[in-house]
């Protein structure tokens, strides 16, 4: 994922834009690290997300939430269910990035998480 989307902080290194905070929160440069794991809006998310999936986990830096997921599943089929969620959770985030980029408007973190609590239980009931 790292090496294909285009963050602020890489548009900016490229010369394509000259602000680089994160549209999301505007605290910090949005960068791979800060968008999915760090900004406010996405630990709301992910907070928001575990608390649904009823996973206690405190310390989540970067790539290691799918490690530490799947390390709190018993059985295979929800270890699978989590990482899709997490997956969506990605998607999601992305996706209200750009919704905020481009029609300056920030998704509440409360609408994505139903959306993506939705959208899984629909695939597990096909």
């Amino acid at each position: 994922m790292q090496g294909k989307l285009l963050t602020k902080d890489r548009l900016t290194n490229r010369g394509i834009s000259s602000d680089g905070l994160c549209v999301l929160c505007g605290n910090a440069p949005e960068s791979i690290e800060h968008l999915f794991y760090e900004c406010h809006f996405s630990k709301l998310c992910i907070n928001e997300t575990l608390q649904w999936l009823k996973i206690s986990i405190t310390n989540y830096e970067g790539q290691h939430l799918w490690k530490r997921i799947g390390r709190k599943m018993e059985s295979k089929f929800r270890r699978e269910f989590s990482y899709a969620i997490v997956a969506a959770l990605s998607y999601h985030i992305w996706r209200g990035r750009n919704e905020a980029l481009w029609k300056c408007a920030v998704p509440s973190p409360s609408k994505i998480c139903a959306q993506i609590e939705k959208e899984c239980k629909v695939r597990v009931w096909r």
